[in-house]
């Protein structure tokens, strides 16, 4: 949150709700070996939170509980209402009293030491291997707890696992309802439109093909930039292409929309990332032809964005020199 100077767009949410909506994505990111539990309570108080950074810190914590369970296990969300009352001896003092709508993360798994879990909040921290985690998931867990007035709290034991607990401040406002699906659902596909989903994250990969499909269009998927260069050499028809913009494999997505324009002048691209779009200009040189979304994103921004590029003249064709 600090780092790429976001700002939040926070709306009151039963955060229950949220959590049975993004259940699928969840599931994907733990996956199969992993046994997710969802402990809802049915009375839990509304919050006042940006929905994107909420579901993104939840990810985050999932993905984190996951890389704890190499041998499988099992993670719980759990939700409650919590009371702080000024005399309580609360493990985070930053925490102000108030009534807070608690969200836990747990997992089973093999646990932080002691010497490490005090620095698990700082940006770039990781004891993972180079490569494999960029030690900013918990930092944006925390930058989105402090940045919507609440707070969050880890506790961890070796060979027993870890709970991340988020307290969000309770909101007296009321609900905001989401615009109803059917809404959304007018215009998407016309059913003759293929698009190429790509990915290198194998449970994105597989909700995205599944959200794309849903709303109407024809998939075509693939996991890196020379897999997808190879469906687009070999299919008679791809409309669109989807893809991730930071992957591994030597080809990104700003590269591969760029092959993919040379073999099929008529493609249209919508690429997405987590990053923000000064970043990419910066360090992927992503040019303004190719819009973005952002990460993560919602089934209604998704089908929104696809449909107005569907809809958008083909690019134009710059003849050889």
């Amino acid at each position: 949150m600090f780092s790429r100077r976001q700002v939040m767009r926070p709306v009151t949410l039963n955060l229950n709700r949220v959590l049975l909506e993004f259940e699928t994505l969840m599931r994907h990111a733990a996956g199969p070996q992993i046994e997710l539990r969802l402990k809802l309570d049915p009375g839990l108080d509304p919050s006042n939170v940006d929905r994107a950074q909420f579901e993104a810190a939840i990810l985050n914590l999932v993905v984190n509980a996951r890389d704890a369970l190499p041998k499988g296990g099992r993670i719980i969300i759990e939700t409650i209402n919590v009371v702080i009352e000024e005399a309580d001896p609360e493990r985070n003092s930053d925490l102000a009293p108030g009534a807070y709508a608690m969200v836990a993360v747990s997992d089973n798994g093999v646990g932080i030491e002691p010497s490490v879990l005090s620095h698990v909040f700082e940006p770039f921290f990781t004891t993972k291997e180079v490569g494999k985690g960029s030690g900013l998931g918990l930092s944006q867990v925390y930058g989105f707890a402090t940045e919507s007035k609440g707070q969050v709290s880890i506790s961890s034991q070796r060979g027993r696992g870890t709970t991340v607990k988020l307290y969000l401040p309770r909101s007296i406002e009321a609900f905001w309802e989401t615009e109803k699906r059917s809404l959304i659902a007018k215009e998407t596909a016309s059913g003759e439109e293929t698009v190429l989903v790509v990915d290198d994250d194998e449970g994105v990969l597989t909700t995205a093909t599944e959200i794309v499909s849903d709303l109407g269009y024809h998939v075509l998927s693939a996991k890196n930039g020379q897999q997808a260069l190879q469906i687009l050499k070999e299919a008679t028809r791809v409309d669109l292409l989807f893809s991730d913009i930071v992957m591994p494999g030597g080809i990104n997505g700003v590269q591969l929309a760029r092959e993919a324009r040379r073999l099929k002048p008529k493609l249209k691209v919508l690429l997405t990332s987590g990053y923000t779009a000064a970043v990419l200009t910066d360090e992927h040189r992503l040019p303004k032809e190719f819009p973005v979304l952002g990460k993560p994103y919602r089934r209604e921004q998704l089908a929104s964005n696809l449909r107005d590029i569907i809809k958008s003249p083909a690019p134009q064709v710059i003849p050889p020199l």
